[in-house]
């Protein structure tokens, strides 16, 4: 069979095989993939794409442009904007940095080449903060460099998540949440939580809230010291992503599930069941009362709680492409 005839018979057969499950829609901005991230600061929205590299968005999420493919081939799962203007990344367990806006970017080097990275984070003094297998954690003071190893009495390491709050690191593994304050230079851990394989968790405030990828949802309301444990309509499933929004409204991304929401600390949730919506999230952002921006292998899309209702905002055609472009080659 040629080219011109397998052509013509598969694209007659993509409504047929695809009709129940649609990847794309017409979307503002360039075609996009499968989105490792997504990232906003006072002036521009950032969303890293597979295949695709960075794009950006200067209207609040609405209409897109490519900034660069230079990072395309990396698995950007963290990024943060330095003081002095340059960005950071962890990609592929390498971590990169751009010092021209993300046009192009290079990976640090390090004595043992092959140390491997988990996650970064930049606290509100514009100190850069990254977890590694070998050092556990190291701190930069300067926008990246020079480093210092901070980790001291802690045991862990390959950290999924930092994030700072209430003049605290935290910092979570697959087992285990610890948190750091610069006067004692110990790490602590939340010895009184009992999961396993923490999924995502977040903090605002004295409220810490975890998603385990099998145990459910706990809260703290005293900074950790104490949990309890929240009941939630997707009970024992996976959770892929928490948010606290500064108004202390919960949301919770179950894997092949769907989303909840929380307005009393978890006490009653409002659900969006969607399956397909809720698939592989990587990183989600509240924008908003009632809304919610997720990038996944879907692309980018808003949920909005008033009507609970979906919407695309950059739809996933590049990865249908990908997918099949051996057929004509």
């Amino acid at each position: 069979m040629n080219r011109k005839i397998f052509s013509l018979i598969f694209w007659a057969l993509v409504p047929v095989l695809w009709g129940q499950h649609i990847y794309w829609e017409k979307t503002n901005g360039p075609v996009g993939g499968y989105v490792h991230l997504l990232h906003s600061d006072e002036e521009q929205q950032y969303a890293f794409v597979h295949g695709l590299g960075i794009i950006s968005s200067e209207d609040t999420w609405k209409s897109w442009q490519v900034v660069s493919e230079s990072c395309a081939s990396y698995f950007i799962s963290h990024f943060e904007i330095c003081n002095n203007g340059n960005f950071i990344a962890i990609g592929n367990d390498k971590v990169l940095m751009s010092y021209d806006r993300g046009i192009s970017w290079n990976e640090l080097q390090w004595e043992n080449s092959h140390e491997t990275f988990k996650s970064l984070y930049k606290d509100l003094s514009g100190f850069i903060y990254i977890s590694s297998d070998l050092h556990c954690i190291l701190r930069s003071t300067d926008n990246g460099e020079n480093w210092t190893d901070i980790s001291n009495n802690l045991n862990s390491s390959g950290f999924k998540k930092i994030f700072f709050r209430n003049n605290r690191i935290y910092a979570a593994s697959n087992f285990d949440v610890y948190y750091w304050t610069e006067e004692n230079s110990n790490w602590t851990e939340l010895s009184s939580l009992s999961v396993s394989h923490v999924g995502d968790l977040d903090v605002n405030k004295n409220l810490v809230l975890v998603g385990s990828q099998y145990s459910g949802l706990f809260l703290s309301t005293d900074g950790g010291e104490n949990w309890q444990a929240l009941t939630n309509p997707f009970a024992n499933s996976l959770v892929s992503a928490v948010e606290i929004t500064n108004e202390n409204i919960f949301y919770v991304v179950f894997e092949d599930k769907g989303i909840i929401k929380s307005e009393d600390l978890g006490e009653t949730w409002t659900v969006i069941n969607d399956i397909q919506h809720s698939n592989e999230v990587n990183s989600i952002f509240s924008c908003g009362d009632d809304q919610l921006v997720l990038g996944s292998s879907y692309g980018i899309s808003r949920v909005d709680f008033s009507d609970l209702s979906w919407s695309y905002i950059h739809g996933c055609i590049k990865q249908f492409y990908q997918r099949f472009n051996k057929f004509w080659k």
